[in-house]
């Protein structure tokens, strides 16, 4: 307790506001609810735990709530390419390498993005000891000054207190995790709906769709209700009963999570069903240190990364939509809105400015087209 004495006192100089934490979480992104798949060989079938790792990171008071590095296997998914989208576009930054981890040199890269995002501020950053946290920052320290961290302190977690003085593990991660797996479930049923193999149709750039409208779900009431939970609070307020071990939200998903796991089972696409408490604390997503692991983080910073899958991978290739049939799409969306019997005005208000946006693209490509066929007339 004295050294979470001396880490609240560092904390106490700075704001709410001014208080982050970071850490990841790995993420099966395809795994079967389904305790056979998970355990023997299904004709059709092989054992889905496609992993990536997302890390996180929020302010004390959950007003500001970064957004998620996600890493993955290849260095250029197909999925992207297929479908005509640039991932730098999404609300996200992607990173790769071979086993899908959190590397020192990828900490690094975050820890100056994470300062550049502090410009003209004074933040503290509070971290657990994981070997890739501190191989970054021991690579800080040994720069001057001038090329460190500007904007940031970085303090450390006690260690072996990360369960209760984290607060991104008092039930911040496992409100993002419910909330993926139940896209993910709703994903499953709607492809079995349509006589679609959803671990076949299943891909990257739709799971990490489905990180990034998860970790936005995730509200400010539970990142604060969270961060007061954990043992670095100043003023700890155990707002989560005995009988209760996650947020109201992440209650609220799980709720949701269950009813899409019956359905499941009574569309017969899964014969044994996992648990909630399964599906929710897989103990392989973990990031955690082992020798094994921290002698293959070494030795894979001088391997290349895999710069695209294999071509047995099954990838749709999607034609690309042009204004005119995006504009028929809107339009039927409003109609849509305005037949409803609970119609929202404000999301009408929203189609309205993006109808226009579209609109604008429209005219800026039939000009551009005006353009090079004027000059390849000449």
């Amino acid at each position: 307790m004295a050294d979470i004495a001396i880490l609240q006192a560092r904390l106490a100089r700075y704001p709410l506001e001014d208080q982050y934490n970071c850490d990841e979480t790995g993420l099966f992104w395809k795994m079967v609810p389904d305790r056979a798949l998970s355990t023997v060989p299904v004709p059709g079938h092989k054992k889905e735990k496609v992993r990536i790792t997302v890390h996180h990171c929020v302010n004390a008071t959950g007003s500001h709530k970064l957004q998620p590095w996600i890493i993955g296997r290849y260095q250029r998914p197909r999925c992207f390419a297929a479908a005509g989208v640039q991932i730098e576009r999404l609300d996200c930054t992607y990173r790769a390498n071979k086993k899908s981890w959190m590397t020192g040199p990828i900490m690094l890269q975050w820890l100056r993005w994470f300062d550049s995002q502090m410009s003209g501020r004074r933040v503290v950053l509070v971290m657990d000891n994981f070997s890739a946290h501190e191989t970054a920052v021991n690579e800080l320290d040994t720069l001057p000054a001038e090329y460190g961290l500007r904007n940031t302190e970085v303090v450390w977690l006690p260690p072996n207190t990360t369960s209760k003085s984290q607060p991104l593990d008092q039930g911040i991660i496992a409100t993002f995790k419910a909330c993926y797996r139940r896209h993910w479930l709703r994903y499953m049923a709607d492809e079995v709906e349509e006589e679609r193999d959803p671990l076949k149709t299943m891909n990257l750039l739709k799971a990490i769709r489905f990180v990034i409208r998860a970790w936005h779900e995730v509200s400010t009431q539970t990142i604060t209700n969270c961060w007061n939970h954990s043992a670095i609070a100043l003023q700890a307020q155990p707002y989560m009963q005995q009988q209760s071990t996650l947020p109201a939200q992440a209650s609220e998903a799980l709720a949701l999570l269950e009813q899409q796991l019956q359905g499941l089972q009574q569309q017969q696409v899964i014969r044994q069903r996992m648990s909630i408490q399964q599906l929710l604390y897989v103990p392989e997503e973990d990031v955690v240190d082992n020798l094994d692991d921290l002698a293959e983080q070494i030795a894979q910073q001088f391997e290349p990364i895999p710069p695209e899958e294999s071509d047995q991978e099954e990838v749709e290739q999607l034609p690309r939509i042009h204004a005119s049939q995006a504009l028929k799409l809107l339009r039927q969306l409003r109609l849509h809105e305005e037949q409803s019997d609970d119609c929202n005005s404000s999301w009408l208000q929203s189609l309205d400015k993006y109808e226009k946006v579209v609109q604008q693209r429209a005219v800026v490509g039939l000009q551009q087209q005006e353009i090079s066929l004027y000059f390849g007339a000449g």
